[in-house]
């Protein structure tokens, strides 16, 4: 008898833990192409539990081998599975993970390589009864040839506690990879726009390495080639992919359209109806971004040179009427939002003519700041008193008042404020500006204008309540020594435009149109002294040219001496061999006219910390580039990285291969939170 009982007691240690394991997990299948079975994330189902329970059916692909996405490109096919003979089952679905494009022999397929586990979400009939399960895989697998294979599965989930199995873990994982269908901030579909034999898509994303689009039709005969990828800058691309296979008979612009884009580990389903775009709200958002950005443009060290003109325009409204100063600062907001539209003019004319756009980016042509230098120069000048524009007798008659306000003034201070102000690129600025060079004309045309508005809102609020400006001492005597202090900032800012100059075209040049420019305000200084003397006017040009060459002289490109600096130039291949041998590197990218990129650095000297960190000894490469003139290669840098301007920096490091980008306004601590989390993978 105890014979007996010790042997039903073993039978029982050793059977029950079987069936336990059994239905974790089936039976694994081996051969030479791979290795196949199916687990599940339960090991038991919770009565009453009306939940779906997940599956998964794990391939393990031998070197070589490949199996396919639902939709396998030039050819192939995707699993299927079915349950006939199964016990409780309501539904089974398989899913699919992201899939990888490959290449072989003239031939594009999608699908996985190594391994994949597919997620298979089941349902029961009977709520409070368990599961017996009968699956039929199909697997298509290929390497030089290929060969279906047919795999039947078995599986048993009693009843129980519901808890997790062992392979739960490794189902979720799965389950991250299978694309969302809603836009998220690290991966978004913001447009599609059907062409004759093509499809572009606007998308935004962190990063635009390894980006990607696949599209399904209802027609498997219908295929589109590979994307190709236009960054547009500040986290926006263009996808554009052309028909490679239309049947006769099948309309383009009558098939709906499944888009799954993915890039990294992130991956994004959405679908377009026949005749239809991708709808959605991005536009308002974009206008939003550009209206915070737009007004932010004012507090930005690019627009502090013209800060005079700001002042001034408060100051000498003091004491005067309400309807006078609002109609002035309405004028001068005219000025911004019209500069705007005509940069909106330019932007979309160059886009037209195929060349590369870029924020700011002009400040980088010589011509461009000539003009600069002469327009500031003649502000000076108009302030300290050399000359005044009068409009004609007839015009002024014509507003039925000579003391009316001259407004072109007005308007000219808001145009000069805008274009000081395009070297900047401000927080939200960068994505709203991005997303426009990206879109068709009124798409560019109503971001430009938000931003106009955005930066003019200062100035519709003194229009809105001119008692600000009102309630202000009376113009007069007492506004001379502020007038002629407030010129010397315009000249100044002229002055540091003319060593911009001499790092673009040299100090020859530079120093001819310096002259030039000193001899055109003597001319306007002895019109307004009238004097007719030249000794006066020739020890003023001769201390301006000695101050002039002086400063010329001390002023020298970024890189001085990289033997003797710790920066080196930038370098994108050198940076790439960095990264891979696991190395810090701080890269930064400036240019002599980028204030804001200035107004960074001497704030970073001011944290002792981080100079301390970025010192030579400590391990971290600095690398810089410079975009004072223009530069292809490092304006494609900063396109893949999603930015379209300046101030740039990024660190990469060991556990940041891919690089963390810092906002446009650098604080010191962000950057020592970014190093840390490069070299040590610690969350800032």
């Amino acid at each position: 008898m105890k014979r007996i009982l010790s042997f039903f007691i073993l039978f029982f240690l050793l059977v029950l833990p079987c069936a336990g394991v059994q239905a974790l997990s089936s039976r694994t299948f081996h051969d030479d192409a791979l290795s196949v079975r199916l687990v599940t994330a339960q090991d038991t189902l919770r009565l009453g539990d009306t939940q779906p329970v997940w599956l998964g059916l794990e391939v393990f692909l031998s070197e070589g081998w490949h199996t396919y996405w639902r939709a396998p490109g030039d050819a192939g096919k995707g699993p299927v599975i079915s349950w006939e003979g199964s016990r409780n089952i309501g539904h089974l679905a398989l899913d699919y993970p992201m899939p990888k494009r490959t290449q072989a022999y003239g031939m594009e397929s999608f699908g996985y390589h190594d391994r994949v586990l597919f997620p298979i979400k089941m349902t029961r009939a009977h709520k409070n009864k368990d599961v017996a399960l009968n699956l039929k895989a199909e697997i298509l697998l290929c390497n030089e040839i290929c060969i279906p294979k047919t795999y039947n599965f078995s599986l048993v989930l009693p009843l129980g506690s519901g808890e997790k199995s062992a392979e739960a873990e490794m189902i979720e994982q799965a389950l991250a990879k299978i694309p969302l269908t809603e836009n998220r901030e690290e991966l978004a579909l913001l447009k599609a726009e059907r062409l004759d034999r093509s499809l572009r898509i606007l998308v935004q994303a962190q990063s635009m390495q390894d980006i990607d689009l696949f599209i399904e039709t209802p027609s498997k005969e219908v295929l589109f080639t590979k994307p190709e990828t236009e960054v547009t800058g500040f986290g926006t691309a263009i996808l554009t992919t052309k028909i490679k296979r239309l049947p006769e008979d099948v309309r383009f612009e009558k098939l709906p359209l499944t888009l799954t884009l993915t890039q990294g580990d992130h991956a994004l389903t959405r679908t377009i109806a026949a005749q239809d775009g991708l709808k959605d709200n991005f536009i308002i958002r974009f206008l939003l971004l550009a209206l915070v950005g737009g007004f932010i443009l004012n507090l930005m060290p690019c627009v502090l040179p013209v800060l005079s003109l700001k002042i001034l325009s408060v100051v000498k409204h003091g004491g005067t009427e309400k309807k006078i100063i609002r109609r002035a600062f309405l004028t001068t907001a005219a000025g911004i939002v019209t500069s705007f539209l005509l940069l909106a003019t330019v932007t979309f004319g160059l886009k037209v003519a195929g060349h590369e756009l870029g924020w700011g980016m002009q400040f980088q042509q010589p011509l461009f700041l000539v003009f600069m230098t002469l327009l500031l120069t003649l502000f000076a000048a108009n302030l300290w008193g050399f000359f005044q524009i009068n409009l004609p007798q007839s015009f002024l008659n014509k507003l039925g008042n000579t003391q009316n306000p001259i407004l072109a003034g007005d308007f000219s201070a808001g145009m000069l404020a805008t274009l000081m102000a395009t070297p900047c690129s401000a927080p939200f600025l960068g994505t709203a500006v991005g997303f426009a060079l990206a879109a068709n004309a009124f798409e560019i045309y109503a971001i430009f204008t938000a931003l106009g508005i955005g930066m003019a809102i200062p100035y519709f609020l003194i229009a809105l309540f001119p008692q600000i400006s009102a309630s202000l001492p009376k113009p007069g005597a007492w506004m001379m020594p502020l007038t002629r202090l407030l010129g010397l900032g315009l000249a100044g800012t002229a002055l540091w435009l003319l060593f911009v100059l001499n790092t673009q075209i040299g100090a020859m040049l530079t120093c001819a149109w310096a002259l030039a420019l000193a001899a055109l305000v003597l001319q306007l200084y002895m019109r307004h002294t009238q004097k007719r003397s030249l000794i006066k006017p020739l020890i003023f040009l001769l201390l301006g040219s000695v101050l002039i060459f002086g400063m010329i002289g001390m002023t020298r490109p970024i890189y001085k001496d990289h033997q003797q600096s710790a920066w080196i130039p930038f370098n994108e291949a050198q940076l790439m061999r960095y990264v891979k041998e696991g190395k810090t590197v701080f890269v930064d990218i400036t240019a002599d006219w980028c204030l804001t990129c200035k107004a960074n650095k001497q704030l970073m000297a001011f944290s002792d910390e981080l100079v301390e960190k970025l010192a030579p000894q400590n391990g971290i490469i600095l690398m810089q580039g410079d975009l004072t003139n223009p530069n292809d290669a490092i304006t494609d840098f900063l396109k893949k990285n999603g930015r379209f301007g300046i101030p740039f920096n990024m660190v990469y490091g060991p556990h940041a291969p891919e690089g963390i980008l810092l906002a446009e306004l650098v604080t010191p601590q962000a950057v020592l939170d970014a190093l840390e989390k490069a070299q040590n993978d610690t969350p800032p």
